[in-house]
This record gives C-alpha cells, structure tokens and sequence, in this order.
C-alpha cells in the first residue's frame, strides 16, 4: 500500500478508496499514425494526464501491477490515463528487428538512439491532446517500470510540461541489463543512463522505489 501511497502523495492526492473493477481500454491514433491506449474513453474536456510506461501499452494499462496508480488517479481525480508501445515492442517492432529489450539493444549496435525519436513523438501526441482540449497541459505526470521507468525519465527531461515522475524498480543504467553485456563503453549506451537526466530534472519532483539488491536492473 505504501508503494501505491507515495507516489499519490507526490500528486497530492490521497485516495479515499481502492479502486475495484477494471475500466476498459480504447485504442486510438495520433496524427502521426502512432498508436496509443486509454482507460474509458478520451475526455471532452481537459484533464490532469499521467501516461504509464512498460513494455507494450495495452499490458501497461491491462496489468494491475503496472496501471493501479493510474486506475486510482482516474477515479479520485478524473485523470487521463494512456500508454504507448515503448520502442521495439508491438507496433514499434520492425520487421526482423527481435522484440523488447534485444530490438533496443539492436538499434544501439547500429549507432541509432532510440530514446530521442520516442520522447518527440510523446510531445507530439500531448501537443495533439491539448490542441483538442483532453489534457490539461499544467497538470501531466508520467510513471513507468523497469524499462517503462527508464523510458519516463528519459521523456520527462526532454518534455517539460511533464511535471513529475514516478519509477518502480527503473533501469538507469543500460550496461546492467544482460541485453546490453558489452556496452559498458560504448559512448550512445552511456550517454543514455539515468544520471545524466539529473541536470534536466532538476526543480521537479521525481519518485523512485526499488528493492535493496535488484539482480534484474541493478
């Protein structure tokens, strides 16, 4: 409970009570084509956002481990809740490219950075929902998971109108991934680790919890 507590608390918000039955997801299109996912349906007027980071976006939102705060943050404050596929995961894998974390580690052997591209088509969608008065452009947050974790601190220090982060047992530091054996200096794995996020992070609030001795991330 207290792991969903915190990071409430950091929006502050404080929930009366747990939310019970899952709400539905919809599947929807940015003007870029991009895919993108939702619980209930798209508000008609603008709302606090949080996206919500794992691997594929209808498991970030389906999964109860990954969409609680999210599910709690929709019923107590009416928040919009979506997730997007992060790169090489479902509709971001390219043909032959191998899926999740290995299709990551691939685009980095070819010298490609697959963080940059990711965090301007996030802008891009919240440029389209606040255009059409679904979010409230003062009041985005963004959470993740592992890989989601890494990939929300990522997009929050290149978007600025996210205003807080939340990162359950985030990667920051891809070289700890067995994915990423061997690239412990190689200069594009390196320039993506999380402490190097801190300058442009810095001023908001950003939550991290993770175990003691993480033998998946570090």
């Amino acid at each position: 409970m207290i792991r969903l507590l915190l990071p409430l608390l950091l929006f502050g918000l404080l929930p009366a009570r747990l939310l019970g039955a899952a709400d539905d997801l919809t599947t929807h299109t940015a003007p870029d084509g991009t895919p993108f996912y939702v619980l209930g349906a798209l508000p008609s007027s603008p709302r606090p956002t949080l996206l919500i980071f794992a691997a594929e976006g209808r498991k970030a939102l389906e999964e109860s481990n990954f969409s609680e705060v999210g599910r709690l943050l929709r019923q107590e404050a009416e928040y919009l809740c979506l997730a997007l596929d992060l790169p090489a995961h479902a509709s971001d894998q390219r043909p032959g490219e191998p899926p999740g974390l290995k299709g990551w580690r691939a685009r980095v052997d070819r010298g490609e950075d697959f963080v940059t591209p990711f965090a301007a088509r996030i802008s891009a969608l919240l440029d389209h929902l606040v255009r059409t008065g679904r979010t409230d452009p003062a009041r985005i947050a963004i959470a993740g998971t592992s890989r989601g974790g890494f990939m929300a601190c990522q997009v929050a220090a290149r978007e600025p109108r996210i205003g807080a982060v939340v990162a359950f047992s985030p990667v920051t530091d891809l070289p700890a991934l067995t994915e990423f054996s061997g690239m412990e200096k190689d200069p594009l794995t390196l320039s993506l680790a999380a402490a190097r996020l801190a300058p442009r992070l810095a001023g908001r609030p950003v939550w991290i919890v993770i175990g003691n001795h993480d033998r998946r991330v570090d």
